[in-house]
């Protein structure tokens, strides 16, 4: 039973691993198009 838990704990990990940085590329993208609207709208 011990074994089984190991790997799925590396697996939670890695997914919030990805999920942060796919955050903070969706974030990056919506500053940039921010960005540009303001940039535009003058």
């Amino acid at each position: 039973m011990m074994l089984p838990s190991k790997p799925n704990s590396g697996t939670k990990q890695r997914k919030l691993l990805m999920d942060s940085r796919t955050a903070a590329w969706q974030s990056s993208i919506m500053e940039k198009l921010l960005t540009i609207t303001q940039l535009s709208a003058i």
